[in-house]
């Protein structure tokens, strides 16, 4: 990993936001391809503009990992996109609805030691993600100091380097743990 000329490098606002557009474009292409199947798409929370680094790597294999096991052998489609703007992957359900499938990975992301570190839409057939709150879960919480992360993101509560530090450490954790 080492060796690796992408591990670290910053990307630009234009740069995500293209990765963004393009993640929407497959989701619709997914969406179209199978229409009774339900589309699952997992990235990882990586602040600032370094979103390929050792710890969004480890954090999207566990990910990857987690939603495999949780999703079983509903997956019939599954892709997965290591790229300088971060870690994607992508799979479509048979068998769950769009609320069955949110709710095993909401579960995922509440069990697995990296979860928070998890982001991963279900959407339903129009391609709207599924939210926590209409599965009767509170929203997502800040990773420092727990209070609802929009609000923590949008005030800009907290500094790059906390956070940092803090998903470096959880990382560090789990692979001791591991």
């Amino acid at each position: 990993m080492h060796d690796d000329p992408h591990l670290g490098h910053s990307v630009t606002l234009a740069q995500m936001l293209a990765a963004r557009d393009d993640r929407y474009r497959k989701q619709q292409s997914l969406l179209k391809a199978d229409p009774e199947a339900v589309v699952v798409v997992g990235t990882v929370v990586t602040p600032g503009n370094r979103k390929r680094t050792h710890e969004s790597l480890v954090a999207g294999k566990a990910m990857e990992e987690a939603i495999g096991k949780a999703l079983g052998d509903h997956v019939v489609h599954s892709e997965t996109l290591d790229l300088p703007t971060g870690y994607e992957v992508y799979l479509q359900l048979r068998g769950l609805t769009p609320a069955q499938a949110k709710q095993l990975t909401c579960a995922a992301e509440e069990q697995h030691p990296l979860g928070r570190l998890f982001d991963i839409d279900v959407l339903d057939g129009e391609g709207r993600p599924i939210s926590r709150q209409s599965i009767g879960l509170k929203p997502r919480t800040c990773l420092l100091c727990g209070d609802d992360a929009r609000i923590c993101m949008r005030l800009g509560r907290h500094s790059y380097d906390d956070l940092a530090e803090h998903i470096s450490q959880m990382v560090e954790n789990y692979e001791r743990s591991i």
